[in-house]
């Protein structure tokens, strides 16, 4: 798989900060059903206040799902991080 997008924007509807425009998008990988393996080799957000690169795999294994995972960000201002964060996962702890 290969998605990508420019010139996005991250505006999520339980947020009160302003919408995020996003300079990039990038998601590139490969899905081996027979192996129970999803890598991500490029998972990318460049924004004008900051960007997260990311690469990794998600095992699918019946007894012992994993996920290995290396990220980066750079430095960005908290109500931008908070617009990348996925909304399912709002309500772990995360400050708001």
């Amino acid at each position: 798989f290969d998605i990508g997008s420019d010139n996005a924007v991250l505006a999520p509807r339980d947020s009160p900060a302003p919408p995020l425009p996003v300079d990039n998008f990038r998601l590139r990988g490969a899905a081996d059903i027979d192996a129970r393996l999803i890598r991500v080799d490029q998972f990318s957000i460049a924004t004008p206040f900051g960007s997260f690169d990311a690469a990794g795999s998600i095992g699918l294994e019946p007894l012992s799902p994993s996920i290995a995972l290396a990220a980066t960000f750079s430095e960005m201002p908290v109500w931008a991080l908070k617009q990348l964060w996925p909304a399912a996962s709002s309500s772990c702890g995360l400050p708001s």
